[in-house]
């Protein structure tokens, strides 16, 4: 986070590809520690943990690395995340789930094709196409999340463009 916290712009972290693949190898093998249970012991995955690292981590994976590939790693591993404190792996999962969308769509006005979303990597996806951050407000009653993210759709010297959406989760 620290070395891209003073950029102005998102393609700083497309040179934390081995970090981001760190954090997604480490998430597999602590969540893996919950499935290695012998069928003869009665072992239930845990639904909730004091500890938070996991699920704010792979977050920042899919949210930072824009390689399509280490990102759905990510987004998988989000899905089968227990909740830590207040962050919720499902939750997540829907959000994150929407940046990808939202990234990796086909980009009308530059040209690029209906498959252009099939074949992504980290330099196809223009800065002003990224998102910079997102903010989130959940309606736990009727299950919704307001996502508010923004991006610079004009560019890096443009202005901020706040949007946001409802997702149901």
């Amino acid at each position: 986070m620290a070395h891209g916290c003073l950029s102005c712009e998102e393609a700083i972290y497309d040179s934390l590809h081995p970090q981001f693949h760190t954090i997604i190898r480490s998430a597999t093998e602590l969540l893996a520690l919950d499935s290695d249970a012998k069928p003869t012991e009665e072992v239930q995955r845990p639904t909730f943990s004091l500890e938070m690292g996991i699920i704010w981590s792979l977050c920042w994976t899919v949210y930072k690395c824009r390689d399509p590939h280490a990102r759905r790693q990510a987004l998988a591993l989000l899905r089968k995340a227990p909740r830590e404190g207040v962050w919720i792996g499902d939750i997540q999962a829907c959000i994150a789930e929407r940046v990808i969308e939202i990234e990796e769509a086909p980009i009308v006005d530059g040209g690029a094709d209906d498959n252009a979303s099939k074949h992504w990597t980290c330099k196809d996806i223009p800065e002003w196409h990224r998102i910079h951050g997102v903010d989130v407000t959940l309606d736990k009653p009727n299950r919704l999340i307001a996502m508010t993210y923004s991006r610079r759709l004009n560019g890096i010297d443009g202005e901020w463009n706040d949007i946001t959406e409802w997702l149901k989760y």
